[in-house]
């Protein structure tokens, strides 16, 4: 790919672009045991850190979605009714699927 990614953004859609790449040159054919478990492990890992980042953007999102700032509302302002709401519509994941891991979202 050959940049050096500089906004979060940046950054987020480079690690998504190098775990696809990870992920199609992945064959059991291919892989001893050894190398099978340490691809395991590795995979944990960067899914528990896209867990933390999901819940640290989803309760930024349910904070500036708050029904208390009126029309200044993040969820307000994209035309949702509540945070949940608006989580529900970026994610593409209902409701009880994301409650569990970013609190009260309204």
């Amino acid at each position: 790919m050959g940049i050096e990614p500089g906004t979060a953004a940046e950054k987020l859609e480079y690690a998504a672009w190098l775990t696809r790449e990870a992920v199609s040159e992945l064959s059991e054919s291919l892989l001893n045991d050894d190398t099978l478990l340490e691809g395991l492990d590795l995979f944990e890992q960067v899914g528990r850190l896209a867990d933390a980042g999901r819940v640290v953007t989803a309760a930024e999102v349910a904070k500036r979605s708050d029904r208390s700032l009126g029309d200044a509302s993040l969820a307000w302002k994209r035309g949702s009714r509540t945070g949940t709401d608006l989580i529900t519509q970026v994610t593409r994941v209902s409701g009880p699927e994301h409650a569990g891991g970013c609190g009260s979202a309204s």
